[in-house]
Formats: structure tokens, C-alpha cells, sequence
């Protein structure tokens, strides 16, 4: 009669480990996720900038060497600055 409780006490026992090493396990797998989303956040940061600072080192060709005018040349900086906030947000939403 009194063995019923203990056998019930190692039982719950048994569960909670069990629970405790699926989460331990699910922790070491969250990690590798994270770890894989920050190097995908920090590669798009990196093309983003080398992107911007290309386009406008172009920009700054085209004014400088080729006599064009700041407003000529308006369209690539434009497209610098929504090149730079689109990979701004999509790190944002990838972290």
C-alpha cells in the first residue's frame, strides 16, 4: 500500500527529467538558429554598405570626372539611400 505513492513520486521524477533534457537539447538547437540568423544580419549589413558606398563613390565619379550635375546623378543617390534602408529593416525583421 505504501509503495503506490513513492512509485508515483518517481514517476513524476522521471517526467521532469525527461522534460528537462528535450529542453536543454531545444536550447542547443535555438542556439545554432541564432547563431545562423546573426550571420545572415551581419552579411546583408555588409552588402548593404559596400552597395551604398559603391554607388556613392559613383555618384561622386560622375560629378567629379564627368562634369555632370548634382540632380543628374540624383537617381543614384536616391537609389543608395533605398538600397541602405531596405537592408536596414530586413536586418531588423531577420533579428
Amino acid at each position: 500500500m505504501h509503495l503506490l505513492p513513492l512509485i508515483r513520486r518517481c514517476r513524476h521524477a522521471l517526467v521532469g527529467a525527461a522534460v528537462l533534457g528535450m529542453s536543454c537539447a531545444a536550447h542547443a538547437q535555438i542556439d545554432k538558429v541564432n547563431k545562423n540568423i546573426t550571420y545572415v544580419r551581419d552579411g546583408i549589413l555588409g552588402v548593404c554598405a559596400v552597395l551604398i558606398t559603391v554607388l556613392l563613390i559613383w555618384a561622386g565619379i560622375e560629378i567629379a570626372a564627368k562634369h555632370k550635375r548634382p540632380i543628374d546623378v540624383w537617381p543614384i543617390v536616391l537609389g543608395a539611400s533605398l538600397v541602405g534602408i531596405a537592408g536596414t529593416a530586413a536586418a531588423f525583421f531577420v533579428s
